[in-house]
């Protein structure tokens, strides 16, 4: 971003954000230095710093080492000043997090999440969640933003999830919905690509500038960094790598079609694994806890994997092909310093891992999959709300006008 000379009211907010921006990413720095990496006059950003401070947005911390001349205060940003709101809606879960500006999180709220509801009734509980992070009216006034990340396709910018077949969404806009109902600033975007955001300020992909993030849970997609930013596609499509089709005579996927990764390595996919087995007379440990009438989900296939039951094993050994096989497409299509694996499958890579990495080292062009090192998020299902904070952090800090500061 580059300095803007004259009296208006844009120049004046492009010089703020140009400040913050250089703020945050020193931690902390002197007027003098901050007029030299900007290019600014000193007096703009003494006038600029001086309303930041009247308002709270930054603090004095300490001063520089002297060096022979009178020691310079240094301006940090004041993480305490605002809150932000990350939310991530999932097929079986919603998480909402209340962050500071440096990305701590402050509350975080989990609420189990039934697509099949309404959506009247699916919206009303997206809204609840939310509410519920935000304890009284003075928290609420310090809350600059709502970052919301949704499974499937949107527009972004007019905040429409245009398909968003594991929600049972169609054209729904629900940046508006959602702005309307709390009052504050909402920015949507893709929950795998904010996963992503989350990996790349938070956890694995810190400092790494071409990064993929997959996700394998209810859905599967790919959050893809690439030189530092994240990869839209012309139709903000990119990395709906769970919709390549991977087994020609698989199963029948959401989208319609058949053989695509996510109905063969989802969540979903693990639980119809298991059940067609067990249906053709297979042994197994699970067919007790069918026939008691209990809820089979993959991580109880995980769990019987673990024990050396025949059909978890198949089972999970069969989705960690799968997930190699989209696993190796990214690699050879992107070429990344790193792939972070996430999602509720991600929890079986003591199974899964081995399998991963063979089919990976099979399929992958020689040279790339030893090159991009694939690990398993530390994040957790915490990286897709923290991303979605970090979508209102970067715009404080790059545009904190789209927020109404």
């Amino acid at each position: 971003m580059e300095p803007v000379t004259g009296s208006s009211q844009l120049s004046k907010l492009i010089n703020r954000s140009l400040i913050l921006h250089q703020i945050k990413q020193h931690k902390a720095i002197s007027r003098t230095e901050l007029a030299r990496v900007t290019g600014l006059t000193s007096g703009t950003v003494s006038n600029i710093t001086g309303e930041l401070l009247q308002e709270g947005v930054i603090v004095t911390q300490g001063t520089t080492d002297s060096t022979g001349g009178r020691p310079q205060v240094l301006l940090a940003i004041n993480t305490k000043s605002h809150h932000v709101m990350g939310v991530n809606i999932g097929g079986t879960k919603i998480i909402t997090v209340r962050t500071n500006l440096n990305g701590d999180i402050l509350q975080r709220v989990d609420e189990r999440f039934d697509a099949r509801l309404p959506v009247d009734q699916q919206l009303q509980l997206i809204i609840d969640t939310i509410e519920a992070a935000i304890p009284d009216d003075k928290v609420r006034k310090k809350i600059i933003g709502v970052g919301v990340g949704i499974p499937g396709l949107l527009d972004s910018a007019s905040g429409i999830s245009k398909f968003s077949p594991n929600l049972g969404w169609l054209e729904l806009p629900i940046k508006k919905i959602l702005q309307d109902k709390l009052g504050l600033p909402v920015f949507i975007d893709n929950s795998v690509r904010l996963g992503a955001l989350g990996e790349k300020w938070y956890g694995a992909g810190n400092l790494k500038k071409d990064v993929i993030a997959l996700y394998v849970g209810t859905g599967v997609g790919a959050g893809i960094i690439i030189n530092g930013d994240i990869f839209y596609g012309s139709q903000e499509a990119a990395g709906e790598i769970g919709h390549i089709v991977v087994a020609d005579d698989g199963d029948l996927c959401g989208c319609g079609k058949r053989g695509c990764l996510e109905a063969m390595a989802s969540g979903p996919a693990i639980v119809r694994h298991a059940r067609r087995l067990i249906n053709s007379g297979r042994e197994s440990s699970l067919r007790e806890l069918i026939d008691r009438g209990e809820e089979l989900t993959g991580e109880l296939v995980h769990q019987a994997a673990q024990a050396g039951d025949p059909v978890g094993v198949e089972v999970m050994e069969k989705v960690g092909y799968y997930i190699g096989v989209g696993m190796s497409i990214l690699i050879n299509l992107f070429n990344p310093e790193l792939l972070v694996f996430n999602g509720g499958v991600s929890n079986s890579w003591d199974v899964t891992g081995p399998v991963i990495l063979k089919t990976v080292e099979s399929r992958a062009m020689p040279g790339q999959a030893q090159a991009a090192r694939i690990v398993q998020s530390r994040l957790g299902d915490a990286a897709g709300p923290l991303g979605a904070s970090s979508l209102i952090i970067e715009k404080f800090f790059s545009n904190p006008s789209v927020l109404g500061i």
